[in-house]
């Protein structure tokens, strides 16, 4: 399988897009930053982005759904949420790649979860 986690210029050029359309997302923390596995798509459906993540990354939980940037802010409306705290997860994973941007976490009905 083709590695399914971005990272480094097409990280931020799919960060880029998500500025002008709605991106779907999968996210898999890792026990560390390096083993986060985060990806933006816009065709693939946000389970099976979920799905890959997981069996790429070394986490059990996942996260998915669309992803949309608003200036420096990232909200992640989430169709399947970790039960831990996402937004500084990822808001750390995001820094080790150079992009410094807020993390927001919706559910699926818009409202915050962390």
């Amino acid at each position: 399988m083709a590695d399914v986690g971005i990272r480094g210029a097409p990280l931020r050029k799919a960060v880029g897009k998500a500025k002008k359309r709605d991106m779907n997302f999968a996210y898999c923390p890792g026990n560390d930053v390096k083993e986060d596995v985060f990806t933006l798509h816009e065709k693939k459906r946000p389970a099976n982005l979920g799905r890959d993540a997981r069996t790429e990354g070394t986490g059990t939980n996942i996260c998915f759904g669309t992803a949309k940037v608003n200036g420096r802010v990232i909200a992640l409306t989430c169709d399947k949420a970790l039960r831990t705290k996402v937004a500084p997860k990822l808001k750390k994973f995001l820094k080790s790649e150079a992009i410094s941007m807020n993390v927001v976490v919706l559910d699926a009905d818009g409202n915050p979860v962390d």
